[in-house]
């Protein structure tokens, strides 16, 4: 597998790897030109072109300021619930069916719905067909059922059981949203810092 690989030599059955290990790029999709681009300047100096829909995992002041209740909430979720098994073949779910489906008790939803923002959607899909065409303007974000579940363990394993880990309390937000925000210390955490940051 090459390190670098451009953009435009990727096809089916590529093999990528990223944070989470070797992929196979299994779909194609037509040419994508956005509608606003950005440039991005890391700490570090490091330069990234990004359209305005990519989106980054990141934390706000606003983020910070809650990132104990959010603990409190996640403790709170894994004393009173079980994370449900993964399913045979994966699902993408809606945001209200995930609050659901993954907290028997309402006053959970709020953790589960953390959770999801914090580990952005997994694609989009259209709210109604229109003419058996895709509508893109009622786009909707959906959830795999499966990588909720790998979520939910891995955060209880890592924060939870071992106190030890990356607590992820920020939100998954688009490059646009995120400069719409109009805030200088917006933290996009780097690989470094996930993999040796200890919150106890």
């Amino acid at each position: 597998m090459d390190k670098h690989k451009k953009l435009k030599d990727i096809s089916i059955n590529s093999k990528l790897k990223g944070p989470d290990g070797e992929t196979t790029v299994t779909h194609d999709y037509e040419e994508h030109i956005p509608k606003h681009m950005f440039l991005l300047e890391m700490e570090d100096g490091e330069l990234f072109e990004v359209s305005g829909n990519h989106r980054w995992y990141c934390e706000t002041a606003e983020d910070r300021k809650n990132q104990k209740r959010y603990m409190k909430l996640a403790k709170k979720y894994f004393k009173t619930e079980s994370i449900p098994q993964k399913l045979q073949k994966d699902e993408l779910i809606q945001y209200d069916e995930a609050l659901i489906l993954f907290a028997g008790i309402k006053k959970n939803r709020e953790f589960i719905g953390l959770i999801c923002d914090s580990m952005g959607h997994s694609a989009e899909t259209p709210l109604f067909l229109l003419e058996e065409k895709l509508n893109e303007k009622e786009m909707i974000p959906v959830w795999s059922y499966n990588d909720l579940v790998n979520y939910l363990q891995k955060f209880k394993k890592e924060l939870v059981d071992n106190n030890y880990g990356y607590f992820y309390f920020g939100k998954t937000r688009t490059m646009l949203d995120i400069f719409r925000l109009d805030e200088d210390n917006i933290n996009i955490p780097t690989l470094n810092e996930v993999k040796n940051e200890s919150f106890w």
